[in-house]
C-alpha cells in the first residue's frame, strides 16, 4: 500500500504552477539599448582626440577653458543637459554622441604636450588600448575563474618590479586605486605585524602606535592616520633638509622624542619623489635606523612618482639606494611612466612574504573556495576591496611594447629635459631676472622657479646670493603666478601649476612659485620649453603694462 505524504505533493503542485506562469509570461529582452552601436561611432572620435590632443603643440590649445555655467550651458546646447531629471527618457545615439563630443571640446587635453601641471600626462598607445580591453572584458580581478589572464598577468608584473627592485625570492603585490591606497596598504600592513592582536581587539587597548613620514610627505598618509584610527598626532612630521630629504639622524631624533612620550614606533615612510620637490629621502640611512630598533618597525617606501626611476638603472643607483632593503613600495605607472589612469602598484618585499593575505584575508566562502580548481592563484583575499579593475593589464602591454630598454629611456629623457629647462632658467636668471630658480637645485623632474615681472627682477650670476625684496615687493611677486596662470588658463597656453612652500617652523617658507612637471618626454621637447618660458615671461610684462595702465587712469 502506497502511503501519499500531502507535503511532498503540495510542494510539488506549487512548483509545476510557478513553471506554468513563467512559460506563459515569457520575459522578453529589454529594447532601450542592443549592442554597441554607440560605442561603434564614439571609437573614431575618442582615436581623433587623443592623436589630435599632441599633433600641433604650437596651435591647439591644451585646454578651451570655461567656467562651470559655461560648461552647463554648452550641454544645453547640445541638447543634452549635465543635470539628470526625474522622469526624463531615454536619449538616441545621435545625442549621446553630441554630449561626448561636448565632453572631449571641453576636456584638459593631458596628450599635450605643454600639459606640465600635475604629476602625470599623456597616456601611452600600448596602454591605452590595454585600457579599452580591459573595460571591454568589464571583469573583476579577484579569482582567477573570472580573471585568467588578467590574473597572471598581474604575478607577472610583480614579479618582474620585484625583480627591478632587486629583491631575492617571490615578492607579493597587487594594484590598487592609486599611490594613496599603496600607502595606506603599508601603514595598515605594518600595525597588524606589530600588533597582531589588533586584527582581532581592534586599536583599542593595544600599545599607542606612531609612524614617521617626511614632512614633505603626500597628504594621504594623514588620511590613511585616520582611517587606521591612529589619530593626527601620532603620525610624526620629520624635517627635511635644505633639498627637501630626510636625513637618518632627523628621523632618529623624531622617534627618540616619541617614545619619551609612550609612544611606540611601528611605520616609517620614505618618499621618493616629493610631489613639490621631486627629493629623494635617504632610504639607506632610514633603513640604518629603523633596523636599529627594537620595537617591529615597517618601512615603506613611497615611489609613486619617484619610483619610476626603477627602469633606469643610472637613476635608481643615484636616487632608490638602499631600497631592495625596505618593506614595500608603491609605484604608479600611470605617472611618469605614462600608462592610462589608474595604474598603482603596491610590492611587498620576500620577508614579509604573505602578510597582504595574513592582515587583509576575510575567507569569504561564496568566492574563495579552498577545493576549486586553481584556488591559489585567487588575490581577492589580499586586498581590502572585493571589486577591482584588472590595471596591471595596460602596463603589461606598454611594457611588452616598449621593452625595458624604452621604459628607461622615456625616464631618461624626462630627467634631461627638466635638467634643460633649469639651465634655461639659469640663463635667463642671470642675464636680466626675468625668471628665477627656487630652492635648488632641482630634484628629478620638478622643476620650481617664478616669473618675475619687470619692475621686481633681480638679475643674479650663477652661485650668487639671491636679492633681498622688502615685504612688500615679496607680497606682489607673490601674487604674480596667479594672474600669469589664470592668463594661460584663458589662451589655452602651457598648463603649469603654482603653490607656496614649507612651514614657519622649519624656516623653509616660500611664496608662490611655478613647479612645471616633465612627465611626457616622448613629445616635448627643447624648444617647446623655451617657447613655453618665454610664453610666460611674456604674460608677466603684459600684466605689469595692464597694472601700470590702470593705475595712471
Amino acid at each position: 500500500m502506497i502511503t501519499l505524504n500531502y507535503n511532498i505533493i503540495s510542494i510539488l503542485f506549487q512548483t509545476l504552477y510557478i513553471l506554468f506562469l513563467l512559460s506563459s509570461k515569457r520575459i522578453e529582452a529589454l529594447p532601450i539599448r542592443k549592442g554597441l552601436s554607440l560605442t561603434k561611432s564614439l571609437a573614431p572620435h575618442l582615436l581623433d582626440f587623443a592623436e589630435s590632443s599632441s599633433s600641433k603643440p604650437l596651435t591647439d590649445n591644451v585646454i578651451k577653458f570655461a567656467s562651470p555655467e559655461e560648461i552647463e550651458t554648452a550641454f544645453d546646447s547640445a541638447g543634452v543637459p549635465i543635470q539628470l531629471s526625474p522622469g526624463s527618457g531615454p536619449s538616441p545615439d545621435s545625442s549621446l554622441i553630441t554630449a561626448c563630443q561636448t565632453a572631449l571640446e571641453y576636456s584638459v587635453k593631458t596628450r599635450h604636450p605643454l600639459f606640465l601641471n600635475q604629476l602625470y600626462g599623456g597616456v601611452d598607445d600600448a596602454a591605452l588600448a590595454g585600457e579599452w580591453l580591459v573595460a571591454a572584458c568589464n571583469t573583476n580581478a579577484h579569482t582567477y575563474e573570472v580573471a585568467p589572464v588578467f590574473t597572471l598577468v598581474e604575478r607577472a608584473v610583480v614579479r618582474r618590479m620585484g625583480g627591478l627592485v632587486g629583491w631575492e625570492g617571490e615578492c607579493d603585490g597587487l594594484t590598487t586605486p592609486g599611490g594613496s591606497a599603496s600607502n595606506l596598504y603599508g601603514m595598515h600592513l605594518a600595525a597588524h605585524a606589530a600588533d597582531p592582536d589588533r586584527r582581532t581587539r581592534g586599536a583599542a587597548g593595544g600599545p599607542r602606535l606612531c609612524a614617521f613620514v617626511s614632512a614633505d610627505a603626500h597628504y594621504s598618509y594623514l588620511k590613511a592616520s585616520r582611517i587606521m584610527g591612529l589619530g593626527d598626532d601620532n603620525l610624526i612630521s620629520v624635517p627635511v633638509d635644505s633639498e627637501g630629504k630626510v636625513r637618518g639622524p632627523a628621523l632618529k631624533a623624531a622617534m627618540d622624542e616619541a617614545r619619551s612620550q609612550g609612544k611606540t614606533p611601528f611605520f616609517v615612510g620614505s618618499t621618493a619623489g616629493t610631489t613639490v620637490r621631486g627629493a629623494f629621502d635617504s632610504i639607506s640611512e632610514a633603513q640604518d635606523v629603523v633596523d636599529g630598533c627594537e620595537e617591529k618597525v615597517w618601512h615603506h617606501v613611497d615611489g609613486s612618482w619617484g619610483g619610476a626611476a626603477l627602469w633606469s638603472p643610472k637613476l635608481k643607483e643615484v636616487w632608490l639606494k638602499g631600497v631592495e632593503r625596505v618593506d614595500s613600495l608603491a609605484v604608479n605607472p600611470h605617472k611618469l611612466l605614462n600608462s592610462a589612469i589608474s595604474c598603482a602598484i603596491f610590492l611587498t618585499s620576500p620577508k614579509r612574504d604573505g602578510a597582504l593575505e595574513a592582515t587583509n584575508g576575510a575567507k569569504a566562502s561564496y568566492l574563495f573556495q579552498p577545493d576549486k580548481a586553481n584556488a591559489g592563484l585567487d588575490t581577492g583575499d589580499k586586498t581590502i576591496q572585493c571589486g577591482r579593475k584588472p590595471d596591471a593589464f595596460k602596463f603589461w602591454l606598454m611594457w611588452k611594447a616598449l621593452g625595458d630598454k624604452g621604459l628607461s629611456e622615456r625616464v631618461d629623457r624626462c630627467v634631461a629635459l627638466a635638467d634643460y629647462a633649469v639651465e634655461r632658467i639659469k640663463e635667463r636668471e642671470a642675464e636680466d631676472g626675468a625668471l628665477e630658480l627656487v630652492m635648488a637645485p632641482n630634484s628629478f623632474t620638478n622643476v620650481l622657479f617664478r616669473v618675475v615681472p619687470p619692475s621686481l627682477r633681480r638679475p643674479r650670476k650663477r652661485g650668487g646670493k639671491p636679492s633681498e625684496r622688502s615685504p612688500s615687493e615679496l607680497a606682489s611677486l607673490g601674487k604674480a603666478a596667479p594672474l600669469i596662470k589664470a592668463a594661460m588658463q584663458r589662451d589655452g597656453d602651457a598648463l603649469i601649476g603654482f603653490q607656496e612652500y614649507g612651514d614657519a617652523k622649519y624656516g623653509n617658507e616660500e611664496i608662490n612659485f611655478f613647479r612645471m612637471v616633465v612627465s611626457q618626454g616622448d613629445i616635448l621637447t627643447n624648444e617647446l620649453l623655451d617657447h613655453t618660458l618665454d610664453t610666460m615671461i611674456k604674460h608677466s610684462e603684459v600684466l605689469e603694462g595692464a597694472k601700470a595702465e590702470a593705475q595712471q587712469v
